[in-house]
């Protein structure tokens, strides 16, 4: 466990707690945007920033290697370079002068939008409304 302990003050400073649990907020077919609630206590150190963790598929492991830094320590972020039709799930740690948090919990999971050729898609919400339409002009 990193900890640091300054004697003026008599405080003792460790990494903070894990923030919340990321909500989707908004999402696209490559990108999404999260919001989760900062870390409960920092220790006596504020939160730099923070890092978003991602995992592919219910079962896949989580890419702790690329993770997405954000650049201060607003407690929002849009994730972007994602895979269409992909189910994800997101973590969130926190950063501060002595470490990195844990992780806090994972975000339910997301799938991503769907790109491309719509047609089977579109059959049933315009397919039948314009044939119904051609048919009444054809009358």
């Amino acid at each position: 466990m990193n900890a640091l302990f300054c004697t003026k003050h008599d405080e003792l400073h460790h990494v903070p707690d894990p923030p919340g649990k990321p909500l989707l907020m908004g999402f696209t077919s490559r990108s999404v945007n999260l919001s989760w609630a900062p870390s409960f206590d920092t220790h006596h150190s504020p939160v730099l920033n923070y890092i978003i963790h991602t995992r592919v598929g219910e079962n896949g492991e989580w890419d702790s290697y690329n993770g997405f830094a954000t650049l201060d320590n607003k407690t929002n972020h849009y994730v972007d370079k994602l895979q269409p039709f992909t189910v994800y799930s997101f973590r969130v740690l926190a950063v501060n002068a002595i470490g990195t948090s844990q992780p806090g919990k994972e975000s339910y999971y997301m799938v991503t939008l769907r790109e491309g050729n719509r047609c089977n898609d579109c059959l049933f919400s315009t397919g039948f409304a314009n044939a119904w339409r051609l048919k009444t002009v054809e009358i």
